[in-house]
């Protein structure tokens, strides 16, 4: 049972990680901006630390738009 919460904590930890090289590097993230992310339904935790990343830059508001892959599928067929 450690190895499964020592993993799950590294992964958190991957997570956060990733959505800050996102919001500093990727998007630049400045205070006062507004960002808009787009992200899929499959695993909202990427997207919810990005914008608490996001946040934390400065951001003055994050609009999150997800994208399901089925519902999109469906209007396309």
């Amino acid at each position: 049972m450690t190895d499964t919460v020592s993993l799950a904590i590294g992964e958190d930890q991957r997570i956060e990680r990733f959505a800050d090289l996102v919001v500093r590097a990727g998007a630049n993230v400045q205070p006062g901006q507004d960002v808009h992310l787009v992200a899929d339904v499959d695993d909202p935790r990427i997207a919810r630390a990005v914008v608490d990343r996001a946040y934390a830059a400065g951001a003055r508001r994050v609009i999150v738009e997800y994208n399901d892959p089925v519902t999109r599928r469906a209007a396309i067929v």
